[in-house]
């Protein structure tokens, strides 16, 4: 008798209310995992063609547990995709040559320390001179950068080329354009006079003004007078000045200035060569004029007042790039709000960083 209690105390429950519940909620998991929409395959087949996606979500083409939201869904996963692809794509030539740092707080302390000095001879029985460390103190403090973009929910639903969503995409890329545009910003800034880093009067690239930039850019003393030894990696110039610079830095034989006629009779010797020929990389922007550019230089010109800023640099030293937070996304809810009165979809785009020049002694400026 007790073994029989017992074998039916261990037996499972198999009552039939509870036995419905099991398969109700097992046939509602796997409606709901059947009916599920997967953007990702909803892209691949319509593409942008928010037209096509919105009547196979209204012909229940395209099924989902929720149906009213599906189209809303699929719409922010697709301009967020786009968005956050056109931005990690966009060429900024910063990155060429920042030292690009991740940032933990409202601003970055920096304290580079210079070098405590050569180490002098010592004759017998004489004390060892000391030397000191010193150096400079910078803060870099991070913005917070974004727009809001309100797109009319019939201009995707009639959009037959796409372009609606990837000028919605293009917030990305506008964000790595601010950030590239206030990195030059600060490296205009940057007080080059008073450290004696940049040529006087400035003017159009030309190979005196490189040379004269690169002998003394090779000499540059810290604050206690002691030599860097920078080796200067980079040409930064604007678009402007773009092929003047690969032409000094490309020619195969002594470089003329450019523009300049060749002397009658001049010629390319056996040995001859271009002491700059890959000398320094190139980097070329357009935003480093735009940079430059104030309602009294709308051009953004250099010193002379005629032609763009142009900088030698030593890679990842002396000017700074925070990252604080990556680059964020966020659509309005698109059944509350204004978007509700109005069918608009609203996009926010939403970034933190920061930018400066730590140590100009790392760069010269040559107009």
């Amino acid at each position: 008798m007790k073994q029989d209690t017992a074998a039916a105390a261990a037996a499972p429950n198999y009552s039939t209310k509870k036995l419905h519940e099991a398969a109700m909620a097992a046939l509602r998991e796997s409606v709901i995992r059947e009916t599920r929409i997967d953007p990702e395959q909803v892209l691949t087949k319509f593409g942008h063609d928010w037209g096509k996606i919105r009547e196979a979500v209204n012909t229940k083409v395209l099924r989902e547990a929720v149906a009213e939201t599906s189209f809303a869904q699929l719409l922010r996963y697709g301009v967020q995709k786009e968005l956050l692809n056109i931005y990690e794509l966009t060429d900024v030539s910063y990155r060429q040559w920042a030292l690009v740092v991740p940032s933990k707080g409202f601003e970055n302390y920096y304290a580079p320390v210079f070098r405590a000095g050569l180490p002098s001879r010592v004759e017998r029985g004489e004390a060892y001179p000391e030397v000191k460390l010193s150096g400079i103190e910078q803060t870099i403090r991070n913005y917070k950068w974004g727009d809001i973009l309100g797109i009319e929910e019939e201009l995707f639903e009639d959009d037959q080329t796409g372009q609606i969503s990837i000028r919605a995409g293009e917030l990305g890329e506008n964000m790595a354009y601010v950030e590239e545009v206030w990195f030059y910003q600060q490296l205009l800034a940057a007080n080059f006079t008073a450290i004696g880093n940049e040529t006087s009067g400035g003017g159009a690239l030309l190979l005196p003004m490189l040379q004269y930039a690169h002998q003394k850019f090779r000499k540059v003393k810290d604050g206690e007078g002691n030599i860097i030894v920078v080796r200067p990696e980079m040409l930064v110039v604007d678009t402007d000045e773009e092929l003047v610079a690969k032409q000094l830095l490309k020619s195969i034989g002594i470089p003329q200035n450019p523009g300049a006629s060749p002397a009658a009779g001049s010629a390319i010797y056996f040995g001859t060569i271009n002491p700059l020929q890959d000398a320094y990389e190139c980097c070329a922007t357009p935003f480093l004029s735009q940079a430059a550019a104030t309602s009294a230089n709308p051009n953004g010109y250099g010193l002379d007042s005629a032609t763009p800023p142009k900088f030698l640099v030593m890679k990842k030293r002396g000017m700074v790039f925070q990252d604080r937070t990556a680059l964020k996304v966020t659509q309005e809810a698109p059944n509350s709000g204004d978007g509700f009165k109005t069918d608009t979809i609203r996009y926010k785009a939403r970034r933190r960083f920061g930018a400066g020049d730590v140590d100009p002694r790392f760069q010269w400026r040559l107009n």
